[in-house]
């Protein structure tokens, strides 16, 4: 945490520069950062409202699943991208790490910031498009960053203890991207959670993503404030995994800066 903070101007500077540059050579640039979420919710409504019909939803009006998926989907495309990238993070920058007196943990941290930057350019589309696709705006809405930082949060975690073991075993990053493909499916991000039986939906509760799926939606589409067992549960795991990385790295630096 000492090193996040001492480097925090060079994480978000790197940060802010791959959002910019994350489109660079095109016309509108930056601007893709926004025109390609809001091409997605248009494209998902175009195709559950008027294609589409999804059971699960009455009553709560034609757009009520696009909201749901959307819901689900933006924060995990996010969630998983900042795995995925981060956990490659220590490897694609060996010249860097093993030239300058930089931490390790620095370089999966900026790419995680990227993706956080994302996500909440995701939730803010969502809820200014919500009442145009008949979801009224609430004051539980101004939560929704901060769920946002703690998933993203979750994810520096994981891609840090990822980041730590892919310099020994390039091949784990191929083996969890499909783990990610899995654990999406074994999370209610595209389904709803009424067709799954109560056996399953405790099992569910121990999946690490799930209470921050759920908060979301509690917050966007229900109004509603997550319990405080649903904050306490991401916190623990946001921490546990946060502590287990930074552990695991100082395990393996040594060793690991001489493979770099």
């Amino acid at each position: 945490m000492q090193n996040l903070y001492h480097y925090r101007k060079y994480i978000w500077q790197n940060a802010l520069q791959d959002l910019r540059h994350r489109y660079a050579g095109s016309a509108l640039g930056a601007v893709w950062n926004l025109l390609l979420p809001l091409a997605q919710i248009l494209i998902y409504a175009l195709i559950f409202s008027q294609i589409m019909t999804v059971r699960g939803q009455s009553g709560r009006g034609s757009y009520a699943f696009v909201l749901y998926l959307c819901c689900g989907l933006f924060p995990w495309f996010t969630f998983a991208n900042a795995v995925t990238r981060g956990s490659m993070a220590i490897y694609t920058n060996a010249r860097y790490i093993t030239r300058f007196p930089i931490p390790e943990e620095i370089f999966v941290a900026k790419l995680v910031l990227a993706e956080t930057f994302i996500l909440m350019i995701y939730l803010a589309l969502l809820v200014m498009i919500g009442p145009f696709l008949g979801q009224p705006w609430g004051w539980s809405n101004v939560l929704l960053p901060l769920v946002g930082v703690l998933f993203q949060a979750l994810g520096f975690g994981l891609a840090l203890l990822l980041a730590s073991f892919v310099v020994f075993f390039q091949d784990l990053s191929q083996v969890f991207g499909i783990i990610m493909r899995m654990w999406m499916w074994l999370t209610p991000v595209v389904y709803i959670e009424a067709i799954l039986s109560e056996r399953v939906l405790s099992l569910l509760r121990w999946n690490p993503a799930y209470f921050f799926i759920k908060s979301f939606r509690d917050l966007f589409l229900f109004n509603q404030i997550p319990p405080w067992n649903a904050w306490a549960t991401m916190m623990v795991w946001v921490t546990g995994f946060v502590f287990l990385s930074a552990w695991v790295l100082q395990l393996t630096r040594p060793k690991l800066r001489d493979l770099l």
